[in-house]
């Protein structure tokens, strides 16, 4: 049998690929765009803002406004040096809406590896011909690289009034990044993230922030909010030294060379594992 670690989009492409079985420890299979309850519905951990359209997914045509604010900072603020492309979200065409319903997995999480077994939270281990990672090998007791956080807010709000969708902030003095407005059926969503390196701030301090500087009170224009730690936001390239692994077990996706590509890359690198 062979088995892949990590339920995200690249995870299931491979899985789809090799008709390998999804080892996930969430509750929700799709990674970061793992889908958060707010009450009257499921939306997108994450939204996706692509270019193109990719994968078994629906999209539909969206071109956000986009304000940038003392962007020549950005990079600094965020990465410390060179961050990926798709920070900016620069031209978006389409808002994807991937659904991951249709696959069944095993809730558990890998603790490590020992030649062809995968030893899990669930006291016991599995015996596998093929091991795909498509996770952060840290998690599995395996050597990474340096990554950046993110704490994210997701608000379901009643209205949207704004002259701009998406805000992308390198300003020092404000604690978040971007702020990502989009279109969920009848519903508007407001992503507000913070990408930090040691210890994610409260989300009082992000509402306060938003509110002070964006005349937006979450208090009084949202119907349900959720917060959330993306724990390996950024990778940071050039930081990871790949170990030797068994000839039956494969790092996949963005975890394999310790990049940052874009959804349709993603699936790219996936199909190619």
């Amino acid at each position: 049998m062979d088995y892949v670690v990590g339920g995200g989009v690249s995870g299931i492409t491979v899985a789809d690929r090799k008709g390998a079985r999804v080892i996930e420890e969430k509750a929700e299979l799709g990674g970061i765009h793992a889908p958060v309850d707010l009450g009257v519905l499921k939306v997108p951990g994450e939204p996706v803002l692509s270019d193109s359209v990719c994968g078994d997914f629906n999209a539909i045509d969206f071109t956000p406004r986009i304000v940038f604010e003392k962007d020549e900072y950005l990079e600094e603020k965020v990465c410390g040096g060179s961050c990926p492309k798709w920070l900016t979200l620069s031209n978006v065409k389409y808002l994807v809406l991937p659904k991951f319903e249709r696959h069944s997995w095993i809730r558990a999480r890998v603790r490590r590896i020992v030649v062809n077994r995968a030893f899990t939270s669930l006291s016991k281990s599995l015996e596998f011909d093929r091991l795909y990672v498509a996770a952060p090998p840290q998690e599995l007791g395996l050597s990474g690289g340096d990554y950046v956080s993110a704490a994210v807010i997701i608000a379901l709000v009643r209205a949207w009034d704004k002259d701009w969708d998406v805000k992308v902030s390198g300003d020092t003095s404000k604690l978040y990044t971007r702020l990502i407005h989009v279109p969920f059926g009848e519903h508007h969503l407001l992503y507000i993230e913070k990408y930090y390196r040691n210890y994610p701030p409260s989300w009082d301090r992000i509402k306060s922030d938003v509110k002070r500087f964006e005349k937006l009170d979450l208090d009084l224009i949202s119907i349900d909010f959720r917060y959330r730690i993306i724990k390996y936001g950024i990778l940071i390239p050039g930081s990871y030294e790949r170990v030797d692994l068994a000839d039956n077990v494969r790092l996949c996706g963005r975890f394999a060379d310790w990049t940052n590509p874009g959804f349709c890359e993603s699936i790219r690198l996936a199909q190619e594992c």
